[in-house]
């Protein structure tokens, strides 16, 4: 780019500065489902700071500070607020996406979601994604993702869940004992699908898939109180 096309674009946005911004956007991005954070509350939120928006000269539209304020918000993933050359403010919002409800020992209920983090619940919206209940506490869950090969498999196999159509129809419930084995609640069939830990889970998924295919539609989804899929290779079935 030459020096004078510089110049110029230099001083387009200079004089664009002093004009005043005629349009407000936001954009919430995701997968659509999830409805935290919505664009009326970005939008009343970000008003909140007394900033009229419309009308204000884009020079004098702090936008560093509406993103520090939109990303304390526990729902938020990451926010991009910028100004274009005609005079149009965009704000950018991803929220966080839930794979799983914690639900612990003493009632306390959160949610964990995709990159492993903590997140609270809301009094406005619900997210339905499958509970995890049992003998853990959630103020534990996040120090020992970082260093308990357990708990990083619990995180792996939730994602997976959430990706995989069967999974995610199947499983209604996942509980976890004190040495962070996992038991399915399954939504078709009376019986209980013994995982054990989470390590080399996909394994194990697999050989149940292929039972449920081939093996228990041959007989009957209610004849087995258990499924048990600790065993290398193996399903071990326990009748009713």
């Amino acid at each position: 780019m030459s020096l004078l096309a510089l110049l110029l674009l230099g001083f387009s946005w200079a004089r664009g500065s002093e004009n005043q911004c005629t349009q407000f956007n936001i954009k919430i991005t995701g997968d659509g489902l999830s409805h935290f954070i919505t664009e009326d509350y970005a939008r009343e939120h970000i008003l909140d700071m007394g900033d009229p928006i419309i009308g204000t000269k884009m020079k004098d539209l702090n936008v560093s500070r509406m993103e520090r304020e939109i990303e304390a918000s526990p729902y938020v993933k990451e926010v991009m607020v910028y100004k274009t050359v005609d005079q149009k403010l965009e704000v950018v919002i991803t929220q966080r996406k839930p794979i799983l409800r914690l639900i612990d020992e003493k009632g306390h209920s959160a949610y964990l979601d995709e990159d492993g983090k903590i997140m609270e619940t809301s009094a406005d919206y619900s997210e339905r994604c499958i509970p995890l209940t049992g003998k853990f506490q959630i103020s534990e869950i996040q120090p020992r993702l970082a260093k308990d090969s357990i708990y990083e498999g619990l995180l792996d196999l939730a994602q997976y869940i959430n990706v995989h159509p069967f999974w995610k129809a199947q499983i209604v419930q996942i509980e976890m004992d004190k040495k962070g084995d996992l038991i399915f609640i399954p939504r078709v069939g009376v019986h209980q699908v013994i995982l054990g830990n989470p390590l080399n889970f996909q394994a194990k998924l697999d050989n149940l898939e292929e039972f449920y295919s081939k093996g228990i539609t041959q007989t009957n989804w209610n004849l087995y109180q258990s499924l048990d899929l600790r065993f290398k290779g193996q399903v071990v079935c326990l009748k009713r």
